[in-house]
């Protein structure tokens, strides 16, 4: 084989290689359209026992907490807390923004609106810098969606969702906060 035909046959390896490598860290390989056709990891439930709650998160992440509710992948996690407020998903929002604004390295408002896709809840969005990636080990831009979601019985539960922003996908955090459902 000629040098040059090696060096195409280990790119090609290698192109493939890293293909594999961003679909099983639930990442999308470079040059795929975010949501379609991309390879997403299946959704698995759980039930928690203290709060009440159950929801559903990629399988391929593991729980890195319990207090609060933490499941987490490389650079990405959802979070699910439950507080007792009576008042509408939106106006919660909206009164939590300053407290998330304090907390967040960064952070840079995107929207705050009513959901128009999982019924009884509000979505704050917004940016935050991550001091330094599990993955690189370097700072990475992250993009957030905070689901406000009402449980029907006075509780509303808060799902944040959060992943580097070159492989956020909205989609897939609102399918999560589409599994939140309170338990008996």
């Amino acid at each position: 084989m000629k040098p040059h035909g090696r060096v195409i046959v280990a790119m090609t390896g290698l192109a493939l290689l890293l293909g594999l490598v961003a679909a099983g860290c639930g990442g999308k390989a470079k040059g795929e359209a975010g949501g379609e056709g991309a390879a997403e990891a299946a959704l698995v439930a759980f039930t928690d026992p203290v709060s009440k709650l159950s929801l559903q998160y990629p399988s391929s992440w593991t729980k890195t907490s319990d207090s609060p509710l933490t499941f987490s992948g490389q650079d990405e996690f959802i979070k699910l807390e439950v507080v007792a407020r009576t008042a509408d998903p939106l106006a919660a929002a909206k009164a939590d923004e300053a407290s998330v604004r304090a907390v967040t390295p960064e952070y840079r408002a995107v929207s705050t609106v009513s959901s128009k896709e999982v019924k009884g809840a509000a979505v704050l969005s917004y940016e935050w810098g991550l001091e330094k990636s599990a993955v690189t080990g370097k700072p990475v831009r992250e993009r957030a969606d905070r689901y406000y979601i009402s449980l029907g019985d006075g509780r509303l539960a808060i799902l944040t969702g959060s992943a580097p922003t070159s492989r956020f996908d909205r989609e897939q955090v609102r399918d999560i906060a589409l599994t939140v459902k309170a338990t008996p």
